[in-house]
């Protein structure tokens, strides 16, 4: 499960495992739950407006201040919680 937090306007784009898209515009205070078997691929317009996690665990944006974010792949088989995979 990614779940984004939007603490400002941004749209967002998602691809989850690689079949299903989402393409959203979400404002300050909403939410938005994404759920996967394997992968979601996202683009956020403005990375700074948004809160990501993945299975509960903080997901951080390395993205410069200003510039849409693209192509940010979440996998989730590769997740480590407490030192362990996420099965």
């Amino acid at each position: 499960v990614v779940t984004l937090d939007f603490t400002d306007e941004c749209w967002v784009e998602a691809v989850i495992d690689d079949d299903r898209q989402v393409s959203e515009l979400h404002i300050a205070g909403e939410a938005l739950r994404l759920e996967a078997q394997q992968r979601v691929v996202l683009t956020l317009g403005d990375p700074e407006a948004v809160i990501v996690e993945a299975n509960g665990e903080s997901f951080p944006i390395d993205a410069p201040a200003g510039e849409v974010a693209r192509d940010i792949e979440i996998d989730l088989a590769n997740l480590v919680t407490q030192g362990r995979p996420i099965p």
